[in-house]
């Protein structure tokens, strides 16, 4: 929790993860993103314990913040089908601009 960029700056990690629990946050999760061998991913032994996958790995998050005491009804969580590791494609996906443009689209 050093050098934090500005916006954080002068909060404690509590007050940090309250604001996270309470915003509106909409996840997507590339149906296919699910390579446990891809290169760039995290094989560490601590990457491993959060799942085999960026797909696992996501749902593993997600079903964490929803056992919170209050859960994190604001969180959403979208998959995007037919897409893996793919920037570009799950933004401009219908889910992506959904999200990015707070329209419907991805219910």
């Amino acid at each position: 929790m050093q050098h934090l960029p500005p916006y954080a700056a002068g909060h404690s990690p509590a007050e940090l993860e309250q604001g996270y629990v309470a915003a509106r946050v909409v996840y997507l999760l590339g149906e296919r993103d699910n390579d446990s061998m891809h290169p760039v991913l995290d094989r560490s032994c601590m990457g491993r314990a959060q799942g085999p996958d960026r797909w696992s790995r996501g749902h593993a998050f997600i079903a964490a913040m929803r056992l919170r005491d209050n859960g994190t009804p604001n969180h959403v969580l979208h998959e995007v089908p037919g897409v893996g590791h793919d920037g570009r494609a799950m933004l401009t996906s219908t889910c992506g601009l959904a999200a990015l443009f707070d329209r419907p689209g991805c219910e």
